[in-house]
């Protein structure tokens, strides 16, 4: 294992949203030491079986799992993210989004708990925050 290596592992049926999400990977800050790995991944059978390909191609300790059209808005997302888990070594992942409560349906985007950072332009609602700013620094 690589312990000084992000590793993005993107699934991917657009090649349009895949190179505005890399134009975005390439702005971030990679802390000193660190290197990063970009695997792609074309029209995979499902989204998890698309991740599972990646994380079985990698040796990078971090693995960032990423949509196609997800675009990483902190440039110091790789340090920040760094320091969580070199400070409290117990949490082995991290998500952007999610919910305290799963709604009847399961479908997280329907929960009136959701909590995370994200800005969303593409689902229902424009510029969605939940519960927690994002910050650029």
């Amino acid at each position: 294992m690589d312990n000084q290596q992000f590793c993005f592992i993107i699934c991917y049926n657009d090649t349009a949203f895949l190179a505005e999400c890399l134009l975005y990977i390439g702005q971030l800050i990679i802390p000193k030491e660190y290197t990063i790995d970009i695997i792609t991944i074309a029209e995979a059978d499902s989204m998890a079986a698309g991740y599972q390909a990646g994380m079985k191609a990698s040796n990078a300790k971090y693995k960032i799992y990423l949509h196609q059209d997800v675009f990483i808005l902190n440039k110091n997302f790789l340090q920040d993210t760094l320091q969580i888990f070199l400070q409290t070594p117990s949490i082995g992942m991290l998500g952007m989004v999610g919910t305290t409560k799963l709604p009847e349906s399961a479908v997280m985007w329907e929960s009136k708990n959701r909590v995370g950072a994200l800005r969303s332009c593409s689902l229902n609602t424009t510029d969605d925050y939940f519960d927690i700013p994002i910050k650029n620094k």
